[in-house]
């Protein structure tokens, strides 16, 4: 076990392998053993403003926005977000740059010694040192995204000053419920009576709208603040390049900020923009210029490979599958979809893989496992996706099976003909693998 190892972890590595294998699962919802080790390094009383970001898709890009704003304010920022693409050090960053390894092994060993013997996960584990590296850098602000959930999540333990919920659909159902107002439920639980709460769609689910109803200060996306297309910029201006925010805050009069074409979500941008407003920020132009084009590597990021175009996308779930399916439609595609994909054995892929069936006969399939102990066995995704796509044994979805995902994408590069667009998703994991694979090998 490791609480016997003899010789304490000194890299990265070893700390985060030990950290694996630490606690008897993966996930164990729940305050009380992370927050006793909290109190213990001081830190459930933070100096810094906290912004808490939760929801189901766009929590990343959404922290990233605010980052973003925060620093083109000059204030000193800490950003902690979860999972990583390529390398941990992206979960934990200091005024937009992630934190070198031997900052996060100092900060390690310190939880180490303060737990006493408590047992954390990795993400527990994770959370308490990217709060102590913030408190010992004395940033002025702490933006701190959700892992699972929210009301039981390790990030929890801090009461916001702002708090954000972006969205809620379903997913993780096994920890968080079967339903949409279930997961509600969970997600809610990062709001406080004494903070500001906001949230990022239109369709409110019951129980936040009861939270409004009763007198809690909340405030909604496309009810209190909006991101809009913009019409009105100039004759020569084409009106796909211009959003314009409006938003209100503690009974101000209403703002307005014309941005420029965005690299996230509308919807994620115009949440970090209200959320500025409510720390007490006045709207400023230089806003739009920070934000242009500020996008999170891995959420439809574009490549070319050998002369092929490459999309790599960490969709998921139902929503951000139905979110990739729409942006791959607004292609000017000639060819053939192929799809690159993983996706992990605690998904939905029945609902997933039945998303892409107006587009089943323009795609062919690449399947494969990733390195993870959540993968799913390749014959399963293959049986579902032929189901959710085909009827009768004559309509067969065109797919190969492969050993793993560099294989998999270097079959989609070698087959595919210049008009061919090729689609890598399904997971974080999946993308990870494609990414290190592109930008160590030689096609």
């Amino acid at each position: 076990m490791p609480e016997a190892l003899e010789k304490k972890p000194r890299s990265l590595a070893e700390w985060l392998a030990w950290q694996e294998q630490l606690h008897p699962s993966e996930i164990d919802l729940g305050l009380d053993r992370v927050k006793e080790v909290a109190g213990r390094l001081a830190l459930l009383d933070p100096c810094a403003k906290t912004l808490t970001v939760g929801g189901t898709n766009g929590k990343g890009s959404t922290v990233l926005a605010l980052e973003t704003l925060l620093l083109s304010e000059n204030q000193r920022v800490g950003s902690y977000t979860s999972p990583h693409l390529r390398h941990y050090n992206e979960r934990v960053r200091l005024n937009g740059k992630p934190v070198d390894d031997a900052v996060l092994v100092e900060a390690f060993e310190r939880v180490d010694e303060a737990r006493a013997g408590t047992s954390l996960t990795y993400f527990e584990f994770g959370t308490l040192a990217a709060l102590l590296i913030f408190k010992q850098a004395k940033v002025d602000f702490q933006v701190l995204e959700v892992g699972l959930g929210g009301r039981l999540d390790a990030v929890n333990i801090i009461d916001a000053d702002v708090a954000i919920v972006t969205n809620v659909s379903v997913d993780h159902e096994s920890w968080l419920g079967n339903d949409r107002e279930s997961i509600a439920k969970e997600k809610i639980g990062i709001y406080r009576k004494t903070a500001n709460c906001l949230y990022g769609e239109s369709d409110l689910p019951a129980v936040f709208r009861f939270y409004r109803e009763e007198g809690n200060a909340l405030c909604v996306f496309g009810e209190d603040f909006s991101c809009d297309p913009l019409h009105e910029v100039n004759e020569k201006a084409a009106t796909s390049q211009c959003l314009q925010w409006q938003g209100a805050c503690k009974g101000e009069a209403l703002k307005s900020l014309v941005l420029p074409s965005l690299g996230m979500s509308p919807a994620n941008a115009a949440c970090a923009i209200q959320a500025m407003c409510c720390l007490g920020f006045r709207v400023s132009e230089a806003w739009g210029a920070a934000l242009h084009n500020k996008r999170l590597p891995g959420r439809y990021q574009r490549k070319t490979v050998a002369g092929r175009k490459v999309i790599l996308d960490v969709a998921h779930n139902q929503a951000s599958v139905a979110c990739l399916i729409e942006n791959l439609g607004k292609e000017a595609l000639t060819g053939k979809f192929r799809f690159v994909v993983s996706v992990l054995a605690d998904k939905d892929h029945q609902t997933i893989f039945s998303q892409f069936a107006n587009i089943a006969n323009r795609a062919h399939w690449y399947l494969a496992p990733v390195k993870s102990t959540r993968s799913c066995d390749v014959t399963v995704m293959s049986r579902t996706l032929q189901k959710c796509l085909c009827s009768g044994k004559e309509n067969r979805a065109e797919l190969q099976t492969f050993d793993t995902i560099p294989l998999a994408l270097e079959s989609a590069i070698n087959s595919s003909l210049a008009d061919d667009l090729i689609v890598v998703f399904g997971s974080f994991y999946t993308v990870s693998e494609a990414l290190e694979f592109l930008e160590t090998e030689s096609i």
